[in-house]
């Protein structure tokens, strides 16, 4: 079995919000969010409530809206918190435009979202 690590019970489960993982590359970061979506699962968070987007594949800020409203148009459950994991989103050119734009609508009001990013794009604070 590969190693837990010690982190994971300082991730968000059950509490809405933004929040960012920033680090070095290939310091364990996209490692960490994945075994975040398992410790989830353990805890009973419905796997229809989990997602995972590589910023790798998304070029600007107006394909991560029309991701993530897709997401949230197509997501099967109310009233349960959602986990979105956005990786690397430093690769995605304005992100920040797109993830305010998508905020300030309140689509993250049932959402923990998680963003990672790697230097030498460090993440602003929330």
């Amino acid at each position: 079995m590969a190693h837990a690590s010690s982190l994971l019970d300082d991730l968000p489960f059950g509490t809405p919000g933004i929040y960012t993982l920033g680090g070095g590359r290939q310091v364990g970061k996209t490692t960490l969010t994945k075994q975040w979506m398992s410790h989830l699962l353990k805890k009973k968070a419905p796997p229809e409530a989990i997602r995972y987007l590589s910023g790798e594949l998304i070029d600007d800020h107006h394909s991560l809206v029309r991701h993530l409203t897709d997401i949230f148009d197509e997501a099967p459950l109310d009233n349960v918190l959602h986990y979105l994991i956005l990786d690397e989103v430093t690769y995605i050119k304005d992100w920040d435009k797109g993830i305010k734009y998508v905020a300030d609508a309140g689509l993250f009001e049932q959402t923990a979202i998680m963003l990672t990013g790697s230097d030498p794009c460090p993440l602003p604070p929330p």
